[in-house]
């Protein structure tokens, strides 16, 4: 009696075509799923850059009068006037004013008594500081989880 392997009946442990199209079913989805991982996550870094915004700088060494954060110009050169002209808008508490010299250090908007920490500092928003020929001084926005940092605009001192 012939046996199922000596050639006469066809062999039953062959793949099928239906077989093959569950495999390629299951390699799809799992090529698609490592795609929706990949673009996901470049998605969420593409949105979370670093804002984009352009301010203006006008020095004034024959200004008067206090500054934004309260301090006479008494011992600096002039007073800067940081005027928000157009692009992203910023949480007042999360852009700071660096290196000039009338500020003990990094200041936010907020700090002044022109603006509080739920202000928008948009275009048009202006704050003005005293600053020293020499300074450089830098606006940079913090982001409110505090992980990221970014400089935003600098001037330099006319020197």
């Amino acid at each position: 009696m012939p046996g199922p392997t000596d050639g006469r009946f066809p062999h039953h442990n062959t793949p099928t075509p239906i077989a093959g199209v569950v495999v390629l079913v299951a390699v799809a989805v799992v090529v698609g799923s490592v795609t929706a991982v990949v673009l996901l996550e470049f998605g969420t870094r593409a949105t979370s850059t670093a804002p984009i915004a352009d301010f203006d700088f006008a020095y004034d060494a024959d200004a008067a009068g206090a500054d934004a954060f309260g301090h006479d110009g008494s011992g600096f050169d002039g007073k800067l006037t940081i005027t928000h002209t157009d692009g992203h808008r910023f949480d007042a508490a999360n852009l700071y004013v660096t290196d000039a010299a009338s500020l003990p250090g990094p200041r936010s908007w907020a700090d002044s008594p022109g603006y509080d920490p739920n202000s928008t500092v948009q275009a048009g928003s202006t704050l003005t500081v005293w600053v020293s020929r020499d300074d450089t001084v830098s606006l940079v926005w913090i982001d409110p989880a505090g992980d990221r940092s970014a400089r935003i605009e600098t001037w330099r001192g006319p020197r």
